[in-house]
């Protein structure tokens, strides 16, 4: 995902990076944050907590009238919420969140994904998807997992998201 920071004069690019596997070790994940003058990008910052490893931004949203950026976590599940200034997300989360009814009983690709802060301000929204399967008397089976929308409150004074509820959808 890229997306143009409110100023228009910066852009963000998000990179997932991959879970290592037996084969290749783990890409690390980062928000690439580059100033935008004149149809040009210039290297600015990257925002890649460890050195991106065990990072994995997937999404992000702007609020509509305040300096917050959320930001979804697929391959951890989670949402942190980082503030902007000057075109400049702080090195550090502000807020962190966990995306599932149930993190502690993880399965097999579950993952975080789209979100979308409502246009009023007051809620955000993630995509939480799960599409592992298991090999049960020769078939491929569903393995389980959480296929919902993750609704918040957003704090609007901080912009710290509270946790309301977790909508089945039915995917």
């Amino acid at each position: 995902q890229v997306r143009v920071m409110p100023s228009n004069n910066a852009v963000i690019l998000v990179t997932r990076g991959n879970d290592a596997t037996d084969k290749r070790p783990e890409d690390p994940g980062a928000l690439k944050i580059f100033d935008y003058q004149y149809g040009a990008l210039t290297n600015k910052a990257s925002i890649a907590p460890k050195g991106g490893k065990g990072y994995g931004p997937r999404h992000l949203d702007f609020h509509p009238t305040q300096p917050w950026v959320y930001v979804s976590l697929e391959r951890q599940n989670r949402i942190h919420v980082y503030r902007l200034a000057a075109d400049m997300l702080e090195p550090s989360p502000a807020y962190a969140a966990d995306t599932l009814a149930e993190p502690q009983n993880l399965r097999p690709a579950q993952r975080a994904g789209t979100l979308r802060v409502h246009p009023n301000g007051k809620f955000l929204y993630v995509a939480n998807r799960a599409s592992g399967t298991t090999t049960i008397d020769g078939r491929e089976i569903f393995a389980g997992g959480e296929n919902n929308i993750a609704v918040y409150a957003l704090n609007e004074r901080t912009g710290k998201p509270a946790l309301i509820q977790h909508e089945d959808s039915r995917g």
